[in-house]
């Protein structure tokens, strides 16, 4: 099936967790090494919604489910039952806020952890656990994810992203050449992220030199921020439209065309940023002076390598490069829901969309799409269906409270 790349759904956006604790630790071994003497490793991965999904041992007794996000410096445990099931105990205490600064919520630091990928280690790792779910990932994404995996992996290797082949190869340094055939760019690594300095078109006239964050851990294709550049301004043809989920919450904003992202010899042409609605990206980025951020939607289109000890990053164009950026046609943003995530609840509806018209409402319940039941469909593939071809008519079988209801509606590219 051709995956047709879609617009964000998750946004990961944590203030200060790459700086709310030091690592303190008695062990002999700090950080992450290979287990055997090898110059290179590779690991497979999922790939949901444009995020890299790893296995993750935790504490050679737990199997895990983490995503591979350059946005984070420490590793974070979203659900903090796993640790109360292996009574793991706790440094300390610390409050964490979200990208508009309005919302603070509380974490737990735990030092001294074991985290283990396939043929590679981590050791004295300290983990932030939240108190409670709220990025709420597997319903996000549709299958149960535990974490996020950072810094702390790629500041010991060069890690190359291969989007295609679904697969991690972890090289070791001092053996580490690129090839001719990947285009170079110079990184910046602040606080433990990457960033590095592109040209945007915004329109036939406009010319941005961005510095933008190079984002795994987010599912957009771009999102910049008004507040960092008196020439970034939303579109005037855009919709308004949740286009994300942070600490806080959902992330209100705009979406809308770019004429183009020039990445050495590789243009993108007509991409969808994210435009965060007023201040509420402008906290995330105050301390590292970025326009935005490059995430899972662009770089999906290529084979990414990141080296961190040299500050350089590589790109190599894939299959998918050529694919059409696209919106979800539907105007429905769903989340996975019930025990076995196998029920898809719809979260929000976007106003004057296809199916607000339908008279479908937030608190609906998907059961069947053209006569499938949502069960047998992966919650990837049911949004990859509502962003496939326009003019393409839905039949969908809803349940609001206690009646069941039938509606049809009809894909419709609004941007």
């Amino acid at each position: 099936m051709k995956k047709i790349l879609r617009n964000i759904i998750l946004t990961i956006i944590i203030l200060s967790a790459g700086s709310v604790f030091e690592l303190k630790s008695q062990s002999t071994k700090i950080g992450f090494e290979l287990t055997s003497d090898v110059r290179r490793i590779t690991i497979p991965f999922e790939k949901y919604n444009n995020l890299i999904i790893v296995p993750v041992l935790l504490n050679e007794k737990i199997p895990l489910k983490f995503i591979l996000d350059t946005g984070v410096r420490n590793a974070i445990l979203t659900e903090k039952t796993i640790c109360d099931l292996i009574q793991m105990e706790y440094d300390r205490q610390v409050f964490l806020s979200d990208a508009s600064g309005t919302h603070v919520i509380t974490a737990f630091v735990a030092s001294n952890n074991t985290l283990a990928l396939p043929g590679v280690k981590g050791h004295s790792q300290a983990l932030l656990v939240l108190e409670n779910d709220y990025l709420k990932l597997k319903n996000n994404i549709g299958i149960d994810v535990h974490g996020i995996l950072g810094y702390e992996l790629f500041k010991n290797f060069v890690v190359q992203i291969d989007y295609d082949d679904r697969e991690i190869i972890l090289h070791d340094p001092e053996y580490f050449k690129p090839r001719r055939s990947y285009e170079k760019f110079d990184m910046e690594i602040t606080e433990g992220k990457p960033y590095i300095y592109v040209p945007l078109s915004l329109d036939d006239s406009t010319n941005v030199k961005s510095k933008l964050m190079v984002d795994t851990g987010a599912s957009h294709s771009l999102m910049l921020s008004t507040e960092s550049h008196e020439k970034i301004s939303v579109p005037e043809e855009n919709i308004e439209s949740v286009i994300g989920r942070g600490l806080g919450g959902y992330i209100n904003g705009n979406l809308g065309r770019i004429a183009e992202l020039r990445l050495k010899d590789y243009d993108l042409e007509e991409v969808i940023a994210s435009f965060p609605e007023g201040d509420t990206y402008l906290e995330a980025t105050k301390n590292d002076d970025r326009n935005g951020t490059i995430g899972g939607g662009v770089l999906n289109r290529f084979t990414v390598v990141f080296d961190y000890q040299n500050n350089k990053f590589y790109l190599k164009k894939n299959k998918y490069f050529k694919d059409p950026f696209e919106l979800n046609m539907t105007g429905l943003e769903i989340m996975a829901d019930g025990p076995r995530l196998d029920q898809v609840t719809i979260h929000y509806v976007r106003k004057d969309s296809p199916a607000d018209r339908a008279g479908i409402i937030a608190g609906d319940k998907i059961l069947k799409i053209n006569s499938n039941k949502v069960e047998n469909i992966e919650l990837w593939e049911i949004s990859d269906l509502f962003s496939r071809r326009e003019g393409k008519k839905l039949k969908l079988v809803l349940q609001r409270g206690d009646e069941v209801f039938k509606r049809k509606i009809e894909l419709e590219r609004v941007l």
